[in-house]
């Protein structure tokens, strides 16, 4: 089961390999990469992974906070779930849809999952 640190990130075991700063849903207590094709991931979103993490282990999963990462490329503004945990700020216009941060720099994203919406397709 999760568990709550600071208020801005959660301990979760993942349930595969799992690579850094990638969108992370938590399936039967598991953490897996979210995807907005997948039905079943529709309202697990929990957050981003922190780092890369071997299935079984511990998993840190930022949930709410700035994240800065050399390697991120984004424009300043929303970033949403893609497919197999991919972020991207190209809105998605199939499955569902859900902005996980904002950037606010190339390199810098402040985490705030907000709520899903199914797009019914």
């Amino acid at each position: 089961m999760a568990t709550r640190l600071a208020g801005l990130l959660v301990e979760a075991v993942a349930g595969t390999n799992l690579s850094g700063h990638r969108a992370v849903a938590l399936i039967n207590n598991l953490a897996v990469y979210a995807s907005n094709g997948n039905p079943a991931h529709l309202g697990c979103v929990r957050g981003i992974s922190v780092a890369a993490t071997v299935a079984d282990a511990t998993a840190l999963i930022r949930v709410y906070g700035p994240m800065l990462e050399p390697s991120f490329s984004f424009v300043p503004g929303p970033i949403f779930v893609g497919l197999n945990g991919s972020l991207t700020q190209t809105p998605p216009t199939t499955g569902w849809l859900q902005q996980i941060a904002v950037a606010d720099s190339p390199t810098q994203i402040f985490v705030d999952p907000q709520p899903p919406i199914d797009l019914g397709n």
